[in-house]
Parts: C-alpha cells; sequence; structure tokens
C-alpha cells in the first residue's frame, strides 16, 4: 500500500476535486508609497500682529493667535493650514468682518470675526487660483488686494489688475491713483507708469498733521531710507522728515503722532512734528518684525524671538524701557549640535534644548557663532554634495552623475543621508531624493517650511530626521504610511 499520498483528491470529502491545483490566488494590491509627514514641531516665527476691536491678533508660523492685549495671554489658536503644507503667515488685515492672512507664496486664509475672540476660517484660496504667488496685503478704496510674485490681484473678483515680473507690494491710493511697488520703484496700476522712487507705502492715520501723505521704505544695498511722501509721491522733505539707516527695515508703522521703525537689532521711534521726523525711541530688541500700540505706554512686540509686551516709561508694574511680559520661541537659529536623540541649537540670544519628538527649553545664554552645516553625504552606493553656487546637488551613483536643481533657484543649505535618501534642507523646507539607481534625483517628499532649513540629523535606529530651521522652528519628520480617509 503506498503510504504517500500525492493529491487532495485523494483525501476523504474531497473526491469531487480532481487535479492538485491550490486555492485561487488573490489579486496583488499595490500599497502607496509612505508620506513625508512632520510628526513634532516647536517653534517658529510672529511676522504680524494687529490691536483690533481690543483685541491682539498675533500670527505664529501658520497660526493665527488671538491674545488679551494688557497681559498677552492667550484666547485662542486658529491654525490655517497643517505644518509642512505652506509658508508661514506673512501679512494681514481685517476688513470689515473679515481677516484676511498670506502663507507665503501659497495662498490666502480668510477668517470670519463673527465672534472675534475665535475666528473660523471660511475660505482658503490658492497660489494657484490667484495667479500670483502672494506675499502681502492691502486694502484701498474699500477693496483688499493681494501683491506677490507675479503682481497685483483684487481678492473681490480674482482679477489681477497688475502683473510683474517680479514681486509686487501693498496698493496705496495717491493723486495719481492707485498705485503700488516693484522693487525701489512706484507704478500706477492703470497703465503701469512710473512715477517715483520708494519700496513699500503705507497711509498717514487720518488727522495726521500731513492729510493723505505717506511714510515711505527705499531699501539700499548697505541698509534702507525711511521717511513721508505727500500724496503726489514726492518726499516732504529730504533733510527733515527721511532717516538713512545702516541696517535693512522689516516694518514701518505709524501709531498716532509715532513712527516706528523695526530692524533686525532695535525698533527706533519717531515723533511726527508738522513736516519732520524727531527720533525719540531706541529699543534694543533684536529679531523683531511687528510692533503696535497698546496703550500710551505699552507697545505688542513681536518677531524670531516670541513676542512681548515692552513698557516705555516706569510706572507701578516696573521701571521704564523693560520688558512688562515676555513670551520667548526658538527662532534666529544659526548654530546646532546633535546627540542622537536631542539638539542643543541657537543664534538668537537664548540657547534650546529641544527632545525629539518631546518638547523645548531654554538652556541658556547663546554665545555661539554660527556653525556650518553638512555640505557632503554618503548613503550606500551613492554620494551627494551641494555645489558652490548653492543653487543644486550633485549625486553620484553606479550609473554616473545626476544634478538636482530646486525649483526657483532656491538656496540650499544642507544635505544628509536619512535611510538611505538624500534629505536637502533649503529656503522653502525640506526635499527628499531616491539616492540611488534609477532615477537618483526623483523627489520622494517635500515639506513645506518658514526655512532657511540648516541642518538635518538622522535620528539614531532610523526612521526619520530632526530638522532645525532658522525662523520655523525645530521638530522630526519621517516617511510613514498613508492615512485612510
Amino acid at each position: 500500500m503506498c503510504l504517500a499520498l500525492s493529491c487532495l483528491a485523494l483525501l476523504p470529502g474531497m473526491a469531487g476535486l480532481s487535479g492538485c491545483e491550490g486555492p485561487p490566488r488573490l489579486p496583488l494590491i499595490e500599497r502607496p508609497p509612505p508620506v513625508l509627514r512632520i510628526t513634532h514641531h516647536v517653534g517658529g516665527r510672529h511676522e504680524r500682529m494687529l490691536i483690533h476691536g481690543g483685541l491682539w491678533y498675533q500670527t505664529f508660523g501658520r497660526e493665527l493667535l488671538v491674545l488679551e492685549p494688557s497681559e498677552g495671554s492667550m484666547i485662542s489658536g486658529v491654525p490655517l493650514r497643517a505644518i509642512g503644507e505652506s509658508g508661514a503667515v506673512t501679512d494681514m488685515v481685517i476688513h470689515g468682518e473679515a481677516l484676511f492672512a498670506v502663507l507665503e507664496d501659497d495662498g490666502i486664509a480668510e477668517l470670519s470675526l463673527a465672534d472675534p475672540r475665535r475666528p473660523v476660517v471660511v475660505r482658503f484660496t490658492s497660489a494657484e487660483r490667484l495667479g500670483i504667488r502672494p506675499r502681502c496685503l492691502s486694502v484701498a478704496d474699500g477693496e483688499v488686494y493681494a501683491s506677490g510674485a507675479g503682481g497685483v490681484v483684487r481678492l473681490a473678483d480674482g482679477e489681477v489688475v497688475y502683473a510683474a515680473a517680479d514681486s509686487a507690494g501693498r496698493i496705496v491710493t495717491s493723486n495719481w491713483g492707485p498705485v503700488t511697488t516693484v522693487g525701489r520703484r512706484i507704478y500706477r496700476l492703470r497703465d503701469g507708469e512710473y512715477i517715483g522712487s520708494a519700496s513699500a507705502l503705507l497711509p498717514l492715520p487720518v488727522g495726521s498733521a500731513l492729510p493723505g501723505a505717506f511714510a515711505f521704505i527705499r531699501h539700499g544695498d548697505e541698509g534702507a531710507s525711511v521717511g513721508l511722501m505727500h500724496s503726489d509721491l514726492r518726499e516732504v522733505d529730504a533733510q527733515k522728515a527721511t532717516v538713512h539707516l545702516d541696517a535693512p527695515v522689516h516694518r514701518v508703522r505709524v501709531l498716532d503722532d509715532r513712527v516706528w521703525v523695526v530692524t533686525e537689532e532695535e525698533i527706533r521711534g519717531y515723533v511726527l512734528r508738522d513736516d519732520e521726523l524727531r527720533p525719540a525711541f531706541v529699543i534694543p530688541v533684536g529679531g523683531a518684525r511687528d510692533v503696535d500700540a497698546l496703550d500710551e505706554g505699552h507697545l505688542a512686540i513681536a518677531g524670531t524671538f516670541g513676542r512681548g509686551i515692552w513698557r516705555l516709561w516706569e510706572d507701578e508694574h516696573g521701571p521704564g524701557a523693560s520688558w512688562a511680559s515676555l513670551h520667548r520661541e526658538p527662532g534666529g537659529l544659526t548654530w546646532a549640535e546633535f546627540d542622537g536623540r536631542q539638539v542643543l541649537a541657537g543664534g538668537g540670544g537664548v540657547a534650546w534644548l529641544y527632545t525629539a519628538e518631546s518638547g523645548v527649553q531654554p538652556s541658556g545664554e547663546d554665545d555661539r557663532p554660527a556653525t556650518r552645516p553638512a555640505l557632503r553625504a554618503t548613503a550606500i552606493g551613492a554620494a551627494a554634495h551641494i555645489a558652490e553656487d548653492g543653487r543644486r546637488a550633485v549625486l553620484s551613483t553606479p550609473e554616473g552623475r545626476a544634478i538636482y536643481d530646486e525649483p526657483d533657484e532656491v538656496k540650499l543649505y544642507c544635505i544628509v543621508a536619512v535611510d538611505g535618501r538624500f534629505w536637502l534642507g533649503h529656503q522653502r523646507g525640506i526635499t527628499v531624493l531616491r539616492g540611488r539607481d534609477p532615477e537618483p534625483t526623483a523627489v520622494m517628499g517635500r515639506l513645506r517650511l518658514d526655512g532657511p532649513v540648516r541642518f538635518i540629523f538622522p535620528l539614531l535606529g532610523g526612521g526619520g530626521a530632526v530638522y532645525v530651521s532658522e525662523f520655523g522652528g525645530l521638530g522630526v519628520a519621517r516617511f510613514e504610511e498613508p492615512r485612510s480617509r
């Protein structure tokens, strides 16, 4: 008797089966590729603020914060886009019961202020739909305009009212009609006629000593000029009403009879008297980006360092020329060290200790110079480096050499091998390349951050990396399985 059964058909109960075929094969299901995501993030830049209706509206990265003005305490926060999906908020305006916020180069969020303490996003308009890459906003003649790379768009109907090869500035209404700035020139929207010289314009408040006049910024190679212009866009007085600074100017705010000029190293205050700007204040705050008045003796100040309330004069709560309150955030980060789990980084006056996917805390004063990021990387079977011009990554594999250019000639700051791929840190965030044949320059993932991303450190044991962005904060990014919808 044969002991070896060669066919399942011989088993009891299986008489109906013939042959030795196995169970039917299921069709193969292709799994979607993993997606690059930010799994933890801290820090960022406070770029713009508005004190309006008894509330302090403050941008923080991609978020809008609503603060209580007297102490700067949080009332609510509204994420405008997910971290990694867009640039940070660079400007905002309030028109009626709506607040408009620009996410740099990526789109515009419109929020309802029906409940001013808890704004709600009602619409997001992408840069593709706008037809420009937006960077700033303005209200002129009752209309809201978005300006940026490509020109100026009227938001009410989406019409491009001015086309520009370079980036256009805010809109103001002058004796010449609505005008904008491009570079150091003023152009009329209607016909593109060149009118005068300025890099930015903002109207003086109603009731000022110079009705219909403007404050202007004119950027130069080594600094900037700030002054006053009549409604015909002629300078009021180049000697008495214009000041020259040896540092770039980030922002000018005209609040009642004071003109506040925000530079990287300090904030300067001038009193507007008749047709003259008279120096009155110097506030030694580095990294500031914006300022607004809370009352006669207190300013709200925000920037790369965080946000706070500055006391101009001594009162019952403390001395003059000092912080009445201060909330710090990691910013201005130009050096970093990593031990496999924790990053020590600084560059903005305070050193910060970041524990991956946990949190961040101040770690003493920052007194270190900027450090050089990684410009070369090696993976199994491939090597890569950033070219001297900082615009290209050069990859070498057994098949030869390949060149990768980030779109728009964005500057590259670092390159690191993580889990066999090459991660590039640049002005607009992070790009991950395959790094091996075939197609070593194929893009496997992108993250949009408020850069530049100066440092990337692989996590020990693989599975992602820690990034350090000069103005965007710190965090962890990794490839994950796509989330089911």
